[in-house]
């Protein structure tokens, strides 16, 4: 194929860049639709609305058990892989057809704006410390010129760290780009495309050794991850249409946030360590990942229309692939910065506009809708990716809704809990088992987080617990304001058409757990 027609290909790809279009506003006509009929129904017909109720508040549930039993598995997985890295326990021999693991160099992109200097720092001073770092890896510190002073601290970096990496490289991803919105996906774009000129086409590298990584600028990647990800790239026959990716465990900065932060927290953890466990979920990427530099290459890097920059390159890739690319896991935690303030309010108010913006992912299932007729996509391969986008963003936004409005019936029409069984069911404990089960799940994620992140006994302190304990109470409340209402917001700014207002998280810098 040609340049140009390769040029072609991948800009059918790009995503449509009208906010307008019918395809973005699905989510949120979606979500409205569920909440309207669910509040008019309390009046016009509650028996139905209560059933419905009752299905969703008992998946939850059931969901909810699966959540923490595939966390339990996670944690005893990355305690394995930890271990077999530590003692250096040989893989086997690689497959015929194998790379040589010195052939392979890792291009790693830090996107960042606006970030301290120490957090950067740490960041950086985490990817010197990994395994031939001097030869194999080159650092692009991927700047935005919006931010005031960015080329110079980007150059000040860039000595500080003289002869720490192969190569160190800085870019400064032009402001107001036409055709581009503001975000980490254009930066991200745009830094590919600088670094592919000096490495592949002025250095000659080539770009089928070349893995690359994005890391966010507060991600601490695990100390054997380059290593473990050079052995599983160099043996994988399919490694130019692979996503790698790693569990991100928010513990950088778990003892410096307020209590009720510390426990969305140790649930964000749970959940995302039991997904890239369970074998059946169809996982997507998170925030810090890696996958070949060809791969990439070949569908036109990251959109420049779209916010979310890491569930949708894959699902740009899976496209551009017709249905190939696929995630393998690696279970070497990286940990990051969770949101912090100055106050309680105020972290609470930060969390609340990063999950605006998380919530602004639902982008992808304005993607998936747009993408649905190319012809060489099978249909049993789209599918399921349009149900994943659609279920997780729409589970966040109305699951709460369901549970609260089917609860209200259920006390009012039969006096009872939502979730009951049928009177002659034929294993009536069962609900009882799910419930103990469940309540069971909740404390034992508190207790191994805890044990899992506290350092020392200051962290047990009899106050400490006590807020933990107060906060658990109103987890429910927090859930629906911290998570059901921001993740509805962005469905209905999308669906208005209105522009998503950026919002840098506030992070704090402290040494990452277990590192």
């Amino acid at each position: 194929m040609s340049k140009m027609n390769k040029y072609r290909a991948a800009r059918t790809l790009d995503a449509i860049s009208n906010p307008q279009d019918l395809s973005y506003k699905v989510p949120g006509l979606l979500t409205w639709l569920l909440v309207i009929v669910a509040i008019v129904g309390l009046w016009a017909f509650p028996r139905p609305v209560l059933y419905g109720a009752r299905v969703v508040a008992f998946y939850t549930l059931i969901r909810y058990v699966i959540i923490v039993f595939f966390y339990l598995v996670g944690l005893i997985r990355v305690r394995r892989w930890e271990t077999r890295v530590k003692l250096g326990a040989d893989p086997g021999t690689p497959p015929h057809g194998a790379l040589r693991y010195d052939d392979i160099h890792h291009v790693v992109f830090v996107c960042n704006y606006k970030e301290p200097a120490e957090i950067l720092t740490r960041t950086l001073t985490a990817l010197a410390e990994q395994e031939n770092a001097r030869h194999r890896l080159t650092v692009v510190l991927a700047m935005e010129e919006a931010e005031a002073g960015a080329r110079a601290k980007g150059q000040k970096l860039q000595e500080a760290f003289a002869g720490r990496f192969a190569r160190f490289l800085v870019t400064v991803h032009p402001a107001n780009v036409p055709g581009e919105i503001a975000g980490k996906g254009p930066n991200q774009g745009w830094a590919a495309r600088q670094a592919k000129r000096e490495l592949v086409d002025r250095l000659k590298l080539p770009i089928e050794n070349l893995v690359l990584t994005t890391c966010d600028a507060d991600s601490i990647l695990h100390l054997h991850y380059f290593s473990e990800l050079t052995r599983l790239f160099a043996a994988d026959e399919r490694r130019y249409e692979r996503f790698w990716q790693a569990p991100l465990l928010f513990d950088n900065n778990v003892w410096q946030v307020q209590f009720p932060i510390r426990l969305l927290t140790y649930f964000a953890n749970a959940v995302q360590l039991s997904e890239l466990a369970n074998p059946v979920s169809l996982t997507l990427p998170l925030s810090t990942f890696s996958l070949s530099y060809k791969l990439a290459n070949s569908v036109g890097y990251w959109d420049r229309s779209i916010t979310a920059d890491d569930a949708h390159m894959f699902l740009r890739c899976l496209f551009g692939t017709q249905g190939r690319a696929s995630l393998v896991r690696i279970f070497l935690p990286t940990r990051g910065d969770t949101i912090t303030g100055a106050t309680v309010w105020q972290a609470m108010v930060n969390f609340y506009r990063q999950k605006v913006r998380h919530g602004w992912g639902c982008e992808d299932v304005g993607y998936v809708l747009q993408q649905w007729t190319r012809p060489s996509m099978p249909f049993y391969k789209k599918l399921p990716y349009l149900i994943k986008v659609l279920h997780d963003h729409l589970i966040f936004s109305i699951g709460s809704l369901a549970v609260i409005v089917g609860t209200l019936l259920a006390y009012k029409y039969e006096g009872t809990w939502l979730i009951t069984l049928p009177p002659n069911f034929a294993y009536p404990l069962l609900l009882h088992v799910i419930n103990v089960i469940g309540a069971l799940g909740t404390w034992t994620i508190w207790l191994v987080e805890r044990f899992r992140t506290a350092r020392g006994w200051r962290h047990w302190g009899l106050l400490t617990l006590i807020t933990e304990i107060v906060a658990w109470a109103a987890f429910p409340v927090l859930s629906v304001v911290l998570v059901g209402l921001p993740a509805l917001q962005a469905q209905t700014q999308m669906m208005l058409g209105m522009p998503l207002n950026h919002f840098r998280t506030p992070k704090q810098a402290e040494s990452p757990v277990g590192q």
